[in-house]
């Protein structure tokens, strides 16, 4: 019994699982292990000043879950601690979501401990999880395959929506637990599923843990304990150091859950320096393999939401487009992701934000290679571009200056042919930008203002014809620059 407390203090200490005057809702099924953790914290509730708090969820999956009910109740009244109990039909509710009932059972559980808990305002549930249920944690999740994150096992303490579950047992293992609970004599209820290879759990708790304990290390459950913790530990180092690079790499730019990097984010994020959801190549491919793959994986959570339906293949994929291909590249990916790859980054979006910051794709798309009548003077809306422009002309004497805003184009409208229009680049478009002393083909300057290559046709220009006077929020025409001997000057602007 020693032994069983030893390991108990050593993971409140270790982990902090407990404060002075916590207010504790403890799980309990009435099996050996939910028993030995409400007895040892009624042991320890003068210690610690605990007010406990009973939970008691019963699953109308067996027989004998009103006599565990039932047995539960008692066991609280007699220690005169309140108990909080419901009845659920897990097996209505696994075929209604779809679920396997191990799965269903367990977000029913934590469900109510959550409502509960809030309920009586409580922040701390304990739960009953051994050495076991760790050891044998990490072998099912070994079989399945998992990374170093899934392969940290039961973590000791859970944050989760402003409650914290704690696990005192963890460091127990089941000897320790019978032998707590024959000293004391304590009785409980015993689940007989437990004792049938009826799911996963239970074939690596009958038939692997014992086969491996007998033939290979009898002390294999602190060995596979041991070992969680150690990688456990490993994943915070790692997370912490891609947390680190990843800030630096601007990992946490632009909104959870929001997509698009059109035209218009290109270039905000030329102008701050600030690329939203985009990842400069050479310093991700300067990382390690490993920090590579944490980059990608807290790119992508940031970019969904979650990490759930984080694969893998999909990261080993992502990889693949990183190395594999010179130049430009595009990945599909699962939940309508896709990712695209220039020379120098790598930009994150979705397949339904492929109109790529307002344009729409589809039959509009003659549109816009057709273009766009724009008003001069007056405002033009053009929803396919998600752009309004604003004309007006001016003297030259009411012109004060000409303003270095990109989004604002100052031209000598004696220059320009109309009517103006806005349109997408079209096969063999040549522009000459200012300051230079002749043309170049649109692609060449697009390539030299390291505009991506999927960005690239689906550019707004201001144009006549074949004419490009203006490449919006780029660059205008050296061609149609106001001079000396400017007499009309057309200033057009849009809101970036």
């Amino acid at each position: 019994m020693n032994g069983f407390f030893e390991h108990v203090r050593e993971a409140l200490r270790e982990y902090a699982l407990l404060e002075p005057k916590d207010r504790v809702l403890v799980a309990c099924s009435g099996g050996p292990d939910s028993m030995a953790l409400f007895h040892i914290l009624m042991d320890l509730s003068r210690e610690y000043d605990l007010t406990l708090y009973m939970a008691h969820l019963n699953h109308g999956i067996r027989r004998e879950a009103d006599a565990d009910e039932a047995f539960v109740r008692q066991v609280a009244e007699t220690a005169g601690i309140p108990v909080e109990a419901e009845r659920v039909n897990c097996l209505e509710l696994c075929k209604e979501w779809g679920m396997s009932l191990e799965g269903a059972a367990r977000k029913i559980r934590y469900e109510f401990f959550e409502r509960q808990a809030k309920r009586l305002g409580i922040s701390k549930v304990a739960l009953g999880h051994t050495a076991e249920d760790q050891a044998e944690t990490i072998l099912m999740r070994l079989i399945r395959g998992a990374g170093l994150q899934g392969m940290g096992g039961i973590p000791p303490i859970r944050h989760s929506r402003g409650i914290s579950y704690v696990r005192p047992l963890i460091r127990c293992q089941r000897s320790d637990v019978l032998n707590y609970l024959s000293c004391k004599d304590i009785s409980y209820r015993t689940d007989r599923t437990n004792l049938t290879p009826c799911c996963t759990r239970n074939r690596v708790r009958l038939d692997l843990m014992p086969l491996l304990k007998k033939e290979f290390n009898p002390s294999i459950v602190h060995i596979l304990s041991r070992t969680a913790e150690m990688l456990r530990e490993d994943h915070l180092a790692l997370a912490h150091y891609v947390s680190k690079i990843g800030s630096d790499m601007g990992l946490g730019r632009g909104k959870k859950g929001e997509g698009g990097f059109g035209w218009k984010a290109f270039l905000s994020g030329r102008a701050s320096g600030e690329v939203p959801w985009s990842l400069d190549l050479e310093i991700l491919k300067s990382q390690p393999l490993g920090v590579q793959r944490g980059i990608l994986r807290e790119w992508l959570k940031g970019f969904m939401g979650t990490s759930q339906r984080i694969y893998f293949e999909h990261i080993q994929a992502v990889l693949n487009l990183m190395n594999r291909f010179q130049g430009g590249g595009m990945l599909n990916l699962p939940e309508g992701i896709r990712i695209y790859k220039d020379e120098k980054r790598l930009f994150l979006t979705t397949h339904s934000d492929d109109n790529e910051g307002g344009l729409k794709k589809g039959p509009d798309d003659s549109q816009g290679k057709s273009g766009y009548d724009v008003n001069i003077p007056g405002m033009t809306s053009i929803p396919y571009f998600d752009l309004t422009l604003r004309a007006s002309l001016l003297d030259r004497g009411e012109m004060k200056g000409i303003s270095s805003d990109p989004s604002v184009a100052f031209l000598d409208y004696d220059t320009i042919s109309t009517p103006l229009r806005i349109r997408v680049r079209l096969p063999g478009d040549r522009f000459h930008p200012l300051g230079l002393p002749s043309e170049k083909k649109l692609k060449e300057f697009f390539i030299d203002s390291k505009v991506p290559q999927r960005l690239r046709d689906r550019w707004p220009m201001l144009a006549g014809g074949l004419e490009i006077f203006w490449v919006l929020g780029l660059r205008i025409g050296d061609p149609y620059k106001v001079t000396p001997y400017t007499s009309k000057i057309l200033r057009i602007d849009f809101a970036a």
